[in-house]
């Protein structure tokens, strides 16, 4: 899941300064998960707005707002409220942001600020887990990323800097190279951790990407 935190009121409230009548767009998926755009943080920020003195349009949370035929469906539903609205909040990571900018010809504001892609440990607990570089090599370490999970992105062994098994960067989180040696211990497969891994091929993840499957999913523009 795409991890996503509140921005400051404040910054928010600056943003929609210039404007009267914001239309509140929150996301069923990932931002729902996450208690940060769902139908209770929308309702929230609607009566926030309102009592800002802001004329709210109306409060909206889309089943998927990356996801773009649903977009497309959720702004023609509610054509009146968009064309009364004079701005649109989302309340959704930075990738429903430009998907809904893409959509309308009103100004599109974020509501809150895209973190990290993750796991929902516990509720209120998240962890990173995948930086998305394009060249997944999880498989080489057990399951386990170094990449990700490794603040120094290790991939030929620990930093050296291990005490009692915390990381030296983050005293708080777990070595991740003392996990996946674990893990590899397990499997009965430590021994090849010994061979050298080649640098990673950052041109994998070069900016912006786009993947076409052959099955027209993602073809033709937004």
């Amino acid at each position: 899941m795409i991890f996503t935190k509140p921005k400051p009121m404040k910054e928010i409230l600056d943003s929609l300064a210039p404007y009267e009548k914001p239309l509140i767009l929150g996301c069923g998926t990932c931002s729902a998960d996450c208690h940060t755009g769902g139908e209770k943080e929308v309702a929230d920020m609607k009566k926030r707005l309102k009592s800002e003195g802001m004329g709210v349009v109306e409060g909206v949370v889309v089943e998927s707002l990356c996801n773009l035929e649903k977009v497309r469906r959720a702004l023609k539903d509610k054509k009146e409220q968009v064309k009364e609205a004079d701005v649109v909040l989302v309340m959704s990571c930075g990738i429903a942001v430009q998907v809904v900018a893409a959509h309308t010809d009103k100004p599109v504001m974020p509501g809150l600020d895209t973190v990290f892609a993750g796991v929902l440990e516990r509720i209120g607990h998240y962890r990173e887990m995948c930086s998305i570089c394009g060249q997944c090599v999880v498989g080489e370490y057990g399951g386990i990323c170094p990449v990700s999970r490794c603040p120094k992105e290790l991939l030929n062994g620990p930093c050296g800097g291990t005490i009692d098994g915390k990381c030296e960067v983050d005293s708080e989180i777990e070595c991740a190279w003392v996990e996946i040696y674990e893990r590899m211990k397990s499997l009965g497969n430590e021994g090849s951790l010994a061979r050298i891994a080649k640098p990673k091929d950052h041109l994998r993840s070069t900016h912006p990407r786009r993947v076409n499957t052959g099955k027209g999913i993602l073809k033709g523009e937004w």
